[in-house]
C-alpha cells in the first residue's frame, strides 16, 4: 500500500495546495496526496496558481476541498495502522534481542 499524506490549512487555497502539488510531483505516484481546509475558500489563490505554473505544475483545475470527518478518519486510520505495525515490529525485535541476551554473563558494575 502506498503511504498517504494529507496537507491541511484553513482555506485550502494556498500553502496546502502548493505542498500537495509539490509532493505529488516529486513522489511520482509513490504517495497518495490529498489537501483540504477547515474553512475552504471558493477558489485557489491566483498567485498560487501562477507561481506553481512558473515551475511547471498546473493547479488550474484544482479547487479548495473541505476537511471532512471521513477524510480525517481515513488518514488517521492509515497513520495509526502504520504506527501500530511499526510498534509491533519494534516490540518483537526488542523481545527477540532480550531472549538472545539471556544466558550470557553480565558483569555487575561496582
Amino acid at each position: 500500500a502506498r503511504p498517504e499524506v494529507l496537507f491541511v490549512c484553513v482555506h485550502n487555497a494556498g500553502r496546502s495546495q502548493m505542498a500537495a502539488a509539490l509532493l505529488d510531483h516529486h513522489a511520482q505516484g509513490r504517495v497518495v496526496v490529498r489537501s483540504a481546509g477547515s474553512a475552504p475558500a471558493d477558489t485557489i489563490n491566483p498567485a498560487v496558481v501562477q507561481a506553481m505554473a512558473e515551475i511547471g505544475l498546473d493547479l488550474s483545475k484544482e479547487f479548495p476541498k473541505p476537511l471532512t470527518t471521513e477524510a480525517v478518519q481515513a488518514y488517521l486510520k492509515e497513520v495509526w495502522g502504520t504506527a501500530a505495525a511499526r510498534f509491533r515490529l519494534l516490540a518483537e525485535n526488542t523481545a527477540t534481542s532480550r531472549l538472545k541476551g539471556q544466558g550470557t554473563s553480565r558483569r555487575r558494575r561496582r
